[in-house]
């Protein structure tokens, strides 16, 4: 008797997809699928950024539900990616960006009071 196990040929398709080397399998806080942007490829392409931007987007998503103002938290939010679309060109750019967007929510979600 045979032990040989048969393993499913969509499975192994699938895992040699994800092993190809320039394949990315981060995960950001959107659809890297739909990815259009310069600025969401290079997150899309990147673990540590897409880590930085999954964390500003839970912290964002604290923000909302806790603050009294949250229309005035949607209008931060768009104001910064705009600002960030418009100048960053590089990872180091979009890195920086993340990293300071992450303080001011943090900061935003201290003072906040608890729900």
């Amino acid at each position: 008797m045979n032990n040989t196990r048969c393993v499913s040929f969509p499975f192994v398709v699938a895992l040699l997809i994800l092993c190809l080397p320039g394949t990315n399998v981060f995960a950001a806080s959107f659809d890297c699928a739909k990815a259009t942007t310069f600025q969401e490829q290079t997150i899309c392409k990147s673990p540590e950024l897409s880590h930085l931007d999954q964390e500003m987007a839970a912290l964002y998503k604290a923000v909302l539900s806790t603050s009294p103002r949250p229309e005035q938290i949607k209008d931060e939010q768009r104001q910064w990616l705009a600002i960030r679309s418009q100048l960053c060109a590089d990872a180091a750019c979009i890195k920086t960006s993340l990293e300071y967007r992450i303080r001011e929510l943090q900061a935003i979600y201290e003072t906040n009071p608890a729900p």
